[in-house]
């Protein structure tokens, strides 16, 4: 006499997994590796989306950074086995460009308020550029200038941009058509100052008027002597 019976013994729990460090909005693929006779699988996902899966290769999304355990329980109808790894996926964060900058005549500070950077280049719209932290920068002309940073990890790059406006000092400057004539002299005064001068201020020693607001005052000096011109030109700064 001869009689056929069914051997089952209870499975043996494995995977492995396509990469174990990511960057925040990717995914794993999952490869089980469980013995031959499992039947049912039951995985359990830390931070992942789905957290959970009975799918015997599943793919799993993860949005946050951080590190997260995985689990395995593979079964049959001998019983069930389990692999339960700690930490097993390192989720890495995408880097945030973020920074406020203030300026004190052409000097501009910069405050880095990024997230997540490894490496930071700056620009300052006029070729200006720096790699630092928080760089200072000096405009030497007036004008409207975008900055902008852009922040990098091996995750990817983010940037940021600001205007700022930028308005220096004006610098004086003037000449005569003549320096040396007979009273009553008349003297055409031409003003060369910078452009980004917005008032001007003018005295003239002995001379009519003795002073005066326009750009490019005519005075006439009615007495001999030797007189002394000033000019002071202002802007908002």
């Amino acid at each position: 006499i001869s009689q056929d019976v069914l051997i089952v013994t209870p499975p043996t729990a494995d995977f492995t997994i396509s990469v174990d460090s990511i960057c925040e909005g990717s995914s794993v693929l999952f490869t089980n590796n469980s013995s031959s006779n499992s039947t049912s699988f039951n995985w359990s996902f830390e931070g992942g989306t789905p957290s959970t899966s009975t799918l015997e290769n599943p793919e799993i999304f993860y949005s946050a950074p951080g590190q997260y355990d995985v689990s395995l329980i593979v079964g049959n109808a001998a019983g069930q086995d389990s692999m339960f790894l700690t930490d097993l996926i390192t989720v890495n964060p995408n880097p945030v460009a973020q920074f406020s900058a203030s300026v004190n005549v052409g000097n501009l500070s910069t405050t880095n308020t990024s997230l997540n950077g490894l490496q930071y280049e700056w620009y300052f719209g006029d070729g200006g550029e720096s790699n630092v932290f928080e760089p200072q920068y000096d405009y030497i002309e007036d004008g409207t200038y975008e900055i902008l940073l852009i922040v990098s990890t091996t995750c990817g790059i983010d940037s940021f941009t600001q205007e700022v406006e930028i308005v220096l000092p004006p610098s004086a400057d003037f000449e005569a058509n003549s320096t040396n004539g007979c009273a009553p002299y008349e003297i055409e005064f031409s003003n060369l100052s910078s452009d980004n001068a917005d008032t001007y201020s003018w005295l003239f020693e002995g001379g009519t008027p003795s002073t005066s607001t326009t750009e490019n005052p005519v005075v006439i000096y009615n007495n001999e002597g030797i007189f002394d011109v000033q000019l002071i030109v202002s802007n908002a700064v």
